[in-house]
């Protein structure tokens, strides 16, 4: 699930199909997340008890988004007995990209932020597992056009939206590792009392 957004978007694995839903309405996530999971669970004719693992999107995005997602995961988590896992979106966004063509090759993923702003952070696959390459970092929009300048320098650059179907492939990853709850937020914007320091 992914509801760090305006938008919510949610995912299900159920054997080798992918269902995806994006409810055009838009209230708060809070108010449809449960109602929309077991909408989503009533299409592939599962229900709660069938699933063997919960994720949410961690961040970045807006501070209530991604304690609402992690929350609900770690509620499910919790009340289901299976792992409930937190995936980065910059990750989920350049694992969207096909190994081969980026192996060895420093790239960045780049994400929307509000009135401006962006989210990025480097990686580089290795032998087949991806690898971050520093942290990620949230670009104040004044500072946009200079550190997008330096990544393109740096290597490739991968922006455009990431769904939740995109997380798939992170929490796939964590389990195949055997991890269980990493459902920790991916808080990168600073509160606005903090930026006035």
């Amino acid at each position: 699930m992914d509801t760090t957004g305006q938008t919510l978007s949610l995912a299900l694995l159920a054997g080798d199909k992918v269902l995806v839903s994006s409810p055009k309405r838009r209230r708060p996530h809070d108010e449809t997340l449960f109602s929309e999971t077991e909408k989503l669970l009533g299409r592939a004719k599962l229900k709660l008890e069938d699933l063997h693992a919960v994720a949410a999107a961690s961040g970045p995005g807006r501070f209530t988004g991604i304690r609402v997602g992690l929350t609900f995961a770690s509620m499910l988590g919790a009340v289901l007995d299976v792992p409930a896992i937190g995936a980065s979106l910059l990750e989920a966004r350049a694992r969207r990209e096909p190994p081969a063509l980026l192996t060895g090759q420093r790239f960045y993923a780049i994400l929307e932020g509000f009135q401006g702003e962006k989210f990025i952070q480097g990686f580089q696959w290795r032998k087949g597992r991806l690898l971050p390459l520093g942290e990620p970092e949230w670009i104040e929009s004044g500072r946009v056009q200079k550190r997008l300048r330096q990544a393109h320098k740096q290597g490739v650059v991968l922006s455009g939206p990431v769904q939740a179907q995109d997380l798939l492939a992170c929490a796939q990853e964590r389990l195949s590792r055997g991890a269980k709850d990493s459902a920790i937020p991916l808080y990168l914007k600073p509160a606005s009392y903090e930026r006035k320091k």
